[in-house]
C-alpha cells in the first residue's frame, strides 16, 4: 500500500470546501496575534472551533431559538479540553 501524505490530505480537503463554498484561511493569520485575529488569546490554538464565527452561524440558522446562555453552554462544550491530538 502506498502511504499517503498528510499534506496530500490536508490540501485535498481545504481544496474540497473551498469548493462548497467555505472558507479557507491559514492559521498564523487568524490567530490573536496574527493579521487577521479571529482567536481569543487565552485559546490560542488551543480552541478546535472559532467561537465568533460559530456564535454568527447559530444565531443566523435559528436566532429564535437561541438565547445568550443556552449558546454559551453549547459553544462552552466545544473547547478542547486537551493540549494534543
Amino acid at each position: 500500500m502506498t502511504p499517503i501524505a498528510e499534506d496530500a490530505i490536508e490540501q485535498t480537503t481545504l481544496q474540497w470546501l473551498e469548493n462548497l463554498g467555505c472558507g479557507v484561511a491559514y492559521g498564523p493569520d487568524i490567530a490573536f496575534d496574527g493579521p487577521f485575529p479571529e482567536r481569543d488569546e487565552e485559546a490560542n490554538y488551543t480552541d478546535i472551533v472559532l467561537m465568533g464565527r460559530l456564535r454568527s452561524a447559530l444565531e443566523c440558522i435559528n436566532a429564535s431559538l437561541l438565547t445568550d446562555r443556552a449558546a454559551e453552554v453549547k459553544i462552552s462544550d466545544l473547547r478542547s479540553q486537551h493540549s494534543g491530538l
